[in-house]
């Protein structure tokens, strides 16, 4: 069974939507994001990952849902988020996304839309442009386990390895991730 599934996630059967809040504001509604991501090497754990011409081919499918003014782009009170925009989405909003996955890079999504020029709000690891940020000041440089980013995993969907039946497995987002017509009771 495990087999099976593993397969299946190989050749881009499992199907992985998530959700996002992006600094800056797309003015597609639509847009797709190809960039191979490979390994890049890193002062303190070897390597992480990013764009690389030679890496492994990826896509993201990304829709925009909501724009957002400045003054949404926060973290959801009560949350235990810091409540301060980061200084590109201080200046120019933020967007809630959805992203499709076939292809399961490390960090793909995280990547692909620091690539396209949408960092997650939050994120500390990838700057514009899908590479490695550089360590701000005397501080060391940032870890692929450091959190604060906003993504959130809201669907995947599989063949189950013994029935063949579709699998679909929903989860809701965060209220920070939601439209705003979802938050409304």
């Amino acid at each position: 069974a495990r087999r099976g599934l593993s397969i299946d996630l190989q050749e881009g059967r499992v199907h992985k939507r998530y959700r996002a809040l992006v600094q800056g504001v797309p003015r597609e509604d639509e847009f797709t994001v190809t960039e191979s991501i490979g390994r890049l090497p890193h002062p303190l754990v070897g390597y992480v990952y990013g764009v690389r011409v030679d890496g492994k081919p990826s896509r993201s499918e990304v829709r925009v849902l909501e724009r957002r003014r400045p003054d949404r782009c926060t973290q959801a009170p009560g949350t235990g988020g810091s409540g301060r925009p980061g200084s590109a989405e201080a200046e120019s909003g933020c967007a809630l996304v959805q992203v499709d996955i076939p292809t399961g890079r490390p960090h793909q999504i995280r990547i692909h839309l620091a690539a396209a020029g949408f960092p997650l709000v939050g994120e500390p690891l990838y700057a514009s442009g899908g590479e490695p940020a550089a360590p701000s000041g005397a501080g060391r440089p940032p870890l692929p386990g450091d959190g604060g980013y906003h993504l959130h995993s809201t669907r995947v969907g599989f063949r189950h390895p013994s029935t063949h039946e579709t699998v679909v497995v929903y989860c809701r987002p965060p209220e920070i991730l939601r439209r705003r017509e979802e938050t409304v009771s």
